[in-house]
């Protein structure tokens, strides 16, 4: 059973890490502030951690290779995140 509670734990974390991601790049748009940016790559960066160490505990061979997707995933925004940050950053110079 505490398998599944810490399984649980680390999903709910990863989940609101994410949407931490989204509320802070939503106001580095707004604001234009380097630490709303700053932000949402450390949350990001928490969202994928929380993920990978939930998927030891993960039993079946179905959601362990569906974890290890999310993980990859997560991986492949990175980039994506941090070069919508610096298109903006360069439309905040214009």
């Amino acid at each position: 059973m505490s398998r599944f509670s810490g399984q649980a734990a680390h999903i709910e974390n990863s989940k609101t890490a994410l949407l931490n991601t989204q509320a802070a790049y939503l106001r580095y748009i707004v604001y234009g502030s380097d630490s709303f940016a700053q932000r949402a790559r450390e949350q990001l960066a928490e969202a994928k951690k929380q993920f990978e160490l939930c998927l030891p505990m993960v039993a079946s061979p179905e959601n362990r290779q569906k974890m290890s997707g999310c993980i990859k995933q997560l991986e492949a925004i990175l980039p994506v995140l941090q070069k919508c940050i610096d298109d903006q950053k360069k439309a905040y110079v214009c």
